[in-house]
């Protein structure tokens, strides 16, 4: 599969830890102590998420559609 961006929201917590949550994926969300280690996390988890999605559909495929509201 081709190289997909995602629109990843970051912010600093009272804690100091800089927390990424991917818009388009609202569970794929992490932390880290740097933005770059955020930043990588939320790389990892997205991939984690999107390979358990496809080894699903193989399992048991579906129709995805586009729809306008």
């Amino acid at each position: 599969m081709g190289e997909r961006k995602f629109t990843v929201d970051m912010e600093k917590g009272e804690d100091g830890w800089f927390v990424a949550q991917c818009r388009e994926i609202p569970e794929a969300m992490t932390q880290g102590k740097t933005i770059e280690e955020a930043k990588k996390n939320i790389v990892e988890v997205i991939d984690l998420i999107l390979t358990e999605r496809r080894k699903k559909v193989i399992d048991k495929p579906i129709e995805t559609i586009e729809v306008t509201v």
